[in-house]
């Protein structure tokens, strides 16, 4: 199997030369996949699973009671995923990173959340190489 190409050596600084520190955009190779919103929402009772959930979905669930895991595939809608960030209080660097699509992997603590970034391997499309991509986790009580 190849490693398809050399995605953990690009640089993708271009688009924020001469912007300052916790600027929210996308950077990374192309334009981003179209945000789709998964949820599992786990209570004593019950487990939930909904596809395709609004943002506006998102927002009502800081204050749940259960435990809530949320999927964000794709970062195209960056002013929607800004304002959950906000929501759920992420610092303007964390929000950042996790639009930037060359992070290394790290582990963040923070007050009241762990931001962890890891790269998630798969198996391509053609079946014979190895792809991966960025996988941005935030755990906290909401």
């Amino acid at each position: 199997m190849q490693i398809s190409g050399n995605r953990f050596m690009k640089k993708h600084h271009a688009k924020k030369v001469g912007m300052p520190p916790g600027s929210v955009i996308y950077v990374g190779d192309g334009n981003p996949s179209p945000t789709v919103v998964s949820l599992i929402d786990y209570t004593e009772a019950d487990v939930v699973e909904k596809k395709g959930i609004t943002f506006e979905e998102c927002m009502t669930l800081r204050d749940d009671p259960g435990i809530t895991w949320l999927n964000f595939s794709g970062l195209a809608d960056v002013e929607q995923i800004k304002k959950i960030g906000d929501i759920f209080g992420l610092h303007p660097l964390v929000m950042e990173d996790i639009l930037h699509m060359g992070q290394r992997p790290k582990l963040e603590l923070y007050d009241k959340y762990v931001y962890l970034v890891v790269k998630m391997i798969y198996l391509g499309d053609n079946g014979k190489e190895v792809a991966y991509e960025q996988l941005s986790i935030v755990m906290g009580k909401n």
